[in-house]
């Protein structure tokens, strides 16, 4: 019951965040999430649904190399400890962040340079305004506010990803309609159903070699 309450506060939640204007689109509700294979191209942002990522979820020491499927990550090995969730100023190795969308949450990525591009410092801002516009999660204690994270991903291959366990978008912008049709999907869907605060990367050395 308390799980079924947390969604339907959330789903209502970014039903208002949808009708709102960011990035890509003007106001719109959320919509159907494109063919999952990797390359149909849907929305102004030419959003794709990547192709879902079969690996399990193992631990494995902390600084080991992890070899991922998929770009972005969105499944498999990881580290015992997990990113908390928050928006870091810098990319953290995916063996943190890859844990904490195991719990249910989602990362929001972008593979675009701020300081030299101001279309992705646009990007940037509205991502930021999205994530902190999310509502309180029921399951998760003050001062984690939800389940979301957001960080820059060099080696992403394109300015923008949301990524949730063992499913991705990426796209060349943000389309909040095809986000929140993510998040209404998978946030909170998973095995592991759980929020508790990790801990910050950047604050540890060495950040395990990241990207």
């Amino acid at each position: 019951m308390q799980h079924q309450q947390h969604l339907q506060i959330i789903e209502a939640a970014l039903f208002a965040l949808s009708l709102a204007t960011f990035g890509c689109g003007s106001p719109k509700t959320a919509s159907a999430l494109p063919p999952e294979d990797g390359v149909t191209a849907t929305g102004a942002c030419n959003t794709i649904f990547g192709v879902p990522s079969p690996d399990p979820g193992f631990h494995v020491g902390e600084c080991n190399a992890i070899e991922y499927p998929t770009n972005p990550p969105c499944a498999g090995h990881h580290y015992a400890v997990w990113a908390d969730y928050k928006e870091y100023p810098e990319t953290i190795a995916p063996g943190y962040w890859v844990h904490s969308i195991e719990h249910g949450g989602t990362a929001f990525l972008y593979g675009c340079d701020p300081a030299s591009d101001p279309g992705c410092s646009e990007l940037v801002v509205d991502m930021r305004t999205y994530m902190t516009g999310l509502p309180q999660d029921p399951d998760c204690t003050p001062p984690t506010r939800n389940r979301t994270l957001m960080l820059p991903y060099p080696t992403l291959g394109a300015p923008f990803a949301a990524v949730v366990w063992g499913h991705y978008l990426r796209a060349d912008c943000f389309d909040s309609s095809l986000v929140t049709a993510l998040i209404e999907t998978y946030y909170g869907n998973n095995y592991e159903d759980t929020c508790a605060a990790g801990f910050d990367p950047t604050d540890a050395a060495p950040n395990c070699g990241t990207p």
